[in-house]
């Protein structure tokens, strides 16, 4: 993978333009140009300053680097007119300096700009991002660290609209500066970014999901250190999978390998193969003695060569991978845009056998707890217990998800039908992050002990904001720093006022269900607004929750899933329903409670062992030997001969339902014999129903059975590689591979569903 970067930093303007001095712009640019060209060893450095070197270009010419616009676009245009890189290779772009916003479009403002004349002497994010598209690098990443108070820089790089296939990190929020620190010599966003880059070991910035998440917290942290006021970086990430991109290879671990591995999956899954093959490249990069890595890359290139001549839908992959806009993106909206409520899958269409279940508010829907796509960023920031920057992007999700961001606020009816599925996931993530002190289920138990109810009860109303801390006493004489409005200083014994969202504690140590706030919900201060009817539609998202699904309506939801099939051993992607990792515990289910088995269907150590089938002489003899991790392998390879599905390399759900008894005791009979009775699906099965474990998916039943059998540690779902292929394993712990490869080598923790 080649790695090219092109730094600019702008300290003087020419006078008269209106804009002021940037004095760590240079040092900021510099620092950076250091990092990449003498600790990453970026192939090409481009470095634009005031007293930066002449660059050569492809035709030979020197061309002065001095950051003024005819420089800047005469070196676009030179480089990057053709290709000099490929798929698989990185584009940083970091720029330090003025920012503007004027017309839906976002301009970077060179030494010569003007505020009027934008079009002639600026840089328009769109045109710069064009053009490093045609570079050939699919992985192009803006870093900007400009002020966004300026009519509003940034709200969204690119002209008003997300850049599909750039990640673009931002210094600052919409109507926020970014801030030099003179102690630093340098800004607390590049200050911050340094550090995140240089990060060694477990806690490293590797991806881009851990660098942003870095960023979000430190920088206001600096920032509060030097008391400058607030500053909190933003980022966009298109498309969505990018965030687990890995930016620095040297300190990646075999977990964030196998994470875009994963990626790469789902992307094969969703027949998106040109960005499947990119991804796989770069795992392959990573990993390439790996031949399991080596048969999928082989697999999607199979693939991409059968579908040449059929047309394609989505957005194509041209100039060596880097992705192309439609001239209008409005035509075609990726699928994690639309609104799972409303959401027709691929395979889905009007009429369809696939209908939702009358009554049920479609359970497809309402009891998935998956983590979209567009939680990444809530997730990041609660894992990080940056609870202020959660609190908004709560607010920020949960507008998409009624499609009401140029509203900016929800009515009673938004809040009335909310979609169970977004409901649940927002409050599990908040719960799950906050040690189960914040979330919209705590709330809604407070506030029904108060007696509220979906009707507004000023009473409990007022209950609920005391016993929540949205409301403080502020006795006679006492400034009131931290509420909304005046008066400023209360007069007689004192009274409750409300306090500012700005007052609110975004810590661990405020009260119970003080988050998240929730102003969407809220038009000013005073009144609960459409935030009774949440709580209400909460409640009634519950009580579908807590329905018990019979074993018929168990079955017919997994026949809702869309067709588009997982690699071995794992059976169909639902999603509507089920994350990659829910759905190698309903392979389990399946398996191990057919309803037609009967109960002896279960071997046992003492059972006379049957006649074993000469398929299985291989399997016997790689068990006699103790050679585990073959013998696994072996097993897939068993079970998908035994279901007739070697070329496809994976299981339906038909196949797991029909899988044969006897096969199925025959490999647990072996396993059983020749690891002492300590591996088997049996033994996996008696552990698992020993914890509590049912057909209802239970979240810490299941992760307190992965942490029986060894496949987690440290509330961490192990990579394949790392797991004991001995008898010094613990029970259980094996047979797993195809548990594990069907999820892409790797489990994650996915949000359960409930039944």
């Amino acid at each position: 993978m080649a790695n090219w970067a092109l730094i600019i930093g702008v300290t003087t303007y020419q006078q008269g333009r209106g804009f002021n001095r940037l004095d760590c712009a240079v040092n900021d640019a510099r620092a950076m140009h250091s990092y990449c060209h003498d600790e990453a060893k970026f192939d090409k450095v481009f470095l634009f300053c005031d007293d930066s070197d002449p660059i050569k270009t492809p035709n030979g010419s020197l061309l002065e680097t001095k950051p003024t616009s005819s420089n800047l676009k005469a070196f676009l245009y030179e480089y990057f007119e053709s290709p000099h890189l490929d798929a698989g290779d990185n584009f940083w772009f970091f720029f330090s300096g003025h920012g503007l916003r004027h017309e839906e479009e976002d301009y970077l403002v060179p030494y010569d700009g003007h505020p009027i004349l934008l079009s002639d002497t600026t840089i328009s994010l769109t045109y710069i991002t064009k053009r490093l598209r045609k570079s050939g690098a699919d992985n192009i990443i803006l870093m900007l660290d400009a002020c966004r108070s300026e009519t509003n820089f940034g709200n969204k790089a690119g002209g008003g609209r997300p850049q599909q296939g750039v990640i673009t990190i931002a210094s600052c929020s919409p109507g926020e500066e970014s801030f030099q620190i003179p102690e630093l010599r340098m800004s607390s966003f590049t200050y911050a970014l340094l550090e995140a880059l240089r990060i060694q070991g477990e806690r490293n910035c590797a991806t881009v999901e851990r660098l942003c998440g870095h960023l979000f917290h430190r920088v206001p942290e600096i920032n509060t250190e030097y008391r400058k006021p607030l500053q909190n970086p933003h980022s966009s990430v298109e498309p969505n999978y990018k965030n687990h991109l890995i930016l620095l290879p040297q300190q990646a671990t075999l977990a964030d390998i196998a994470l875009l591995r994963e990626e790469a999956l789902n992307l094969e899954i969703e027949g998106r193969l040109k960005e499947a093959k990119q991804l796989m490249k770069r795992v392959i990069a990573l990993d390439p003695t790996n031949q399991r890595v080596l048969n999928i890359y082989e697999r999607i290139i199979e693939k991409l060569a059968q579908q040449s001549d059929i047309p394609r839908q989505n957005p194509s992959l041209e100039n060596g991978g880097s992705l192309e806009i439609a001239d209008d993106p409005t035509n075609s909206k990726p699928i994690e845009d639309i609104k799972g409520s409303d959401a027709i899958t691929a395979n889905e269409k009007p009429g369809s056998e696939a209908k939702i279940l009358e009554g049920e508010e479609s359970e497809t829907e309402t009891q998935s707890l998956h983590t979209p796509n567009r939680y990444t960023k809530l997730e990041t920031l609660l894992k990080a217990q940056n609870f202020r920057e959660a609190d908004l992007e709560t607010d920020k999700v949960m507008l998409a998800v009624a499609n009401r961001e140029s509203e900016g606020w929800l009515r009673i009816e938004d809040a009335e039908n909310f979609p169970c599925k977004e409901l649940r996931t927002i409050d599990n993530l908040w719960l799950e992050y906050s040690q189960g002190k914040f979330g919209i289920s705590v709330q809604h138990k407070i506030y029904k002990n108060e007696g509220g109810t979906r009707e507004y009860n000023e009473k409990a109303w007022t209950n609920f904001r005391q016993k929540v801390g949205w409301v403080k006493f502020v006795a006679d004489g006492e400034i009131n720093s931290f509420a909304i409005g005046p008066p400023k200083y209360m007069t007689g014994k004192g009274k409750y006022v409300i306090v500012e969202w700005n007052s609110l504690d975004f810590s661990l140590s405020a009260k119970k269900g003080h988050l998240p706030f929730l102003k969407v919900l809220r038009i000013s201060g005073h009144g609960c607004g459409a935030w009774s009817y949440l709580i209400s539609r909460y409640m009634e998202c519950s009580e579908q929750t807590n329905k018990t699904i019979q074993p018929t309506i168990f079955s017919r939801l997994l026949q809702l899933t869309p067709q588009p099939l997982i690699t071995r051993g794992i059976l169909k992607k639902t999603e509507l329903t089920l994350g990659l990792f829910t759905l190698a515990i309903v392979t389990l289910v399946v398996l191990l409670y057919r309803p037609k088995d009967p109960p002896t269907v279960i071997p046992t150590l003492e059972a006379t062992p049957i006649t074993t089938p000469s398929r299985y002489t291989q399997l016997e003899t790689l068990l006699k030997a103790q050679n585990f991790r073959e013998a696994d392998s072996e097993t897939d390879r068993v079970m998908l001969a035994v279901a007739n599905r070697q070329r496809e390399g994976w299981f339906r759900i038909e196949d797991a339902e029909n899988f044969p008894c006897k096969e199925l005791r025959t490999i647990d009979n072996l396993w059983l014999k020749y690891s002492q009775g300590k591996f088997g699906i049996s033994v996996q099965q008696e552990i698992y129903k020993n914890l509590g474990g049912t057909k209802q998916y239970d979240v810490n039943v299941w992760r307190s059975f992965g942490d029986r059998v060894g496949w987690r540690k440290q509330g961490s779902w192990l990579d394949y590689n790392n797991l004991n292929f001995s008898l010094s394993a613990p029970t259980g712990q094996l047979p797993l591979g195809f548990w594990f490869f069907g999820v892409g080598g790797v489990f994650r923790d996915f949000p359960p569903v409930k039944t």
